[in-house]
């Protein structure tokens, strides 16, 4: 279990948190990093269905091109990929792979063990290649100030503790590819986050794309009536 808990530590909090930050300080746009990273829904549809035997019906696959379709939107409006930078690009896609991967290895191995101890100890394992690439590439030079501390606090707590925690609980009592859909719900969730926070307006095609978001999501989660029921005899 401890191998385990490694492997999926590793992958989705030294690859995919590491690769998408790692891939904004080295240029990337915001969008253009979230624009790559939703593509982990289908990815993760696509393997649950070729390795693992999970079924998905039409309805299915309409959610996860038009949930797509509507993060693209939502995206669109800032995104600059003419200046993508090429280390960047490496960083999002190790984190696409690392979050995809993380999932899948998670729903898999990691089960049958406290949320909160398995996730403790995958930080713990996590820290060990991001210490690693500190030590090597970076200075370890921190100017301390309120708006870092707001920061870190916030990717901390909120972040790494809070969501984390509820995308892991979610993977135990989910279907991975049901579980990954909700990726798709991030970039609209943060534009309205804007738009509350900081006074950020939102364009006509954003506004769009969050409704075609939360449609291909709802599709994708959708569970008919019968199929409750039947799930859930009295």
């Amino acid at each position: 279990m401890w191998a385990h808990l490694a492997i999926s530590g590793i992958l989705i909090h030294a690859c995919f948190i590491g690769g998408i930050f790692s891939a904004i300080d080295l240029g990337v746009d915001i969008s253009v990093a979230a624009l790559i990273a939703g593509g982990q829904p289908i990815l993760t549809a696509i393997i649950v269905v070729i390795f693992l035997g999970e079924r998905l019906n039409a309805r299915q696959w309409s959610g996860f091109a038009i949930g797509f379709v509507g993060l693209s939107m939502v995206v669109l409006k800032s995104m600059a990929i003419e200046t993508l930078p090429i280390a960047g690009l490496v960083g999002c896609v190790v984190g696409l792979g690392g979050i995809t991967a993380g999932t899948l290895y998670q729903k898999r191995y990691v089960v049958g063990i406290d949320l909160f101890s398995a996730s403790a100890l995958q930080f713990a394992f996590a820290l060990v290649p991001c210490a690693l690439w500190a030590f090597t590439f970076e200075t370890r030079e921190i100017e301390w100030n309120l708006t870092l501390s707001l920061a870190l606090g916030w990717l901390c707590l909120v972040l790494s503790i809070g969501a984390i925690s509820i995308l892991l609980f979610l993977i135990r009592i989910g279907a991975a590819s049901r579980v990954s859909s909700l990726f798709y719900l991030v970039p609209p969730v943060t534009a309205v986050q804007g738009y509350w926070l900081f006074g950020e307006r939102l364009a006509l095609i954003q506004i769009v794309g969050i409704a075609i978001a939360a449609l291909g999501v709802a599709l994708i989660n959708y569970m008919p009536q019968s199929k409750t029921v039947a799930s859930n005899p009295e």
